[in-house]
Order: structure tokens, then C-alpha cells, then sequence
């Protein structure tokens, strides 16, 4: 019983502390089969915005800011200047302003 309530506190400790911890990740491949991406589940992709001229989409969610074209064939990381760590780069809306004329 001991071992469970040191696990409990640690995760409550963990928990409480998110800011602390963010900086460390942990590798989806060691996660349940439910935390794998799959065809963007579990809000992966919340949302998209056009960007610039052509075909090009921002897409945000969970795991931050990409940039596209509107088949989602190709993606490259668009996270530049946001913190590091899964919980810094949980997106949930965007603006943008279109300065192309």
C-alpha cells in the first residue's frame, strides 16, 4: 500500500506543479496506443487560418502551430519563439492578420 500512496503523491506533485515540469517530455512511443497521433485525434488540429498567398494554412491545436497546404500533405514546424513543452504550446485560438496585398 505504500508504494501506491508514494505514487499517488508524486503524480499529485507532479500535477500541481506543471510549470516546473513542462520542460520534460516524454516520448509518445512509450505512451498507450491512445496517446499515438493518428489522423490528428484528440485535438491535435483544433482550427487552421490561410497564411500568406497560394495554398499555405496555419494549423493549430495541441501540439502548437504548423504550417500547410490545404491537402495537409506537408507540415513544418511553425513553433518558433513559443516556450517549450507540451503544455506551452496548447493552442486553442489564433488571430491573424493578412498583411499581403
Amino acid at each position: 500500500m505504500t508504494v501506491f500512496l508514494l505514487l499517488f503523491c508524486v503524480s499529485g506533485i507532479i500535477l500541481n506543479h506543471r510549470k516546473l515540469f513542462s520542460s520534460c517530455s516524454v516520448s509518445r512511443s512509450l505512451l498507450p496506443a491512445s496517446y499515438h497521433i493518428r489522423n490528428f485525434n484528440n485535438g491535435i488540429i483544433k482550427g487552421t487560418l490561410p497564411y500568406g498567398p497560394g495554398d499555405s494554412l496555419l494549423a493549430y491545436g495541441n501540439a502548437g502551430v504548423w504550417l500547410t497546404d490545404r491537402n495537409f500533405s506537408r507540415f513544418s514546424d511553425f513553433n518558433r519563439g513559443l516556450p517549450q513543452g507540451a503544455d506551452n504550446r496548447n493552442i486553442r485560438n489564433t488571430l491573424y492578420r493578412c498583411l499581403f496585398s
